[in-house]
């Protein structure tokens, strides 16, 4: 999948059943949330990135590679 230099939507990563499935098993309370949904689906890979605090390195570098892959 083409992240457009990170710059790729939420809501287009979400569009992408094999994104959506990563996403659900990498943030499984985010998603379940409709309202964080709905806010974040505007929002720029980059952008989303920069609240994901709790994530090490290692693992934002293997979710990358994982949607990269697709």
């Amino acid at each position: 999948m083409n992240l457009k230099n990170k710059q790729i939507t939420i809501g287009e990563l979400l569009a992408n059943p094999q994104a959506k499935r990563i996403a659900q098993r990498e943030f499984p309370q985010l998603m379940r949330n409709p309202f964080v949904i709905s806010m974040a689906r505007g929002m720029t890979l980059q952008q989303a990135l920069g609240y994901a605090g709790n994530l090490s390195r290692e693992q934002i570098d293997r979710i990358l590679a994982e949607l990269e892959r697709i």
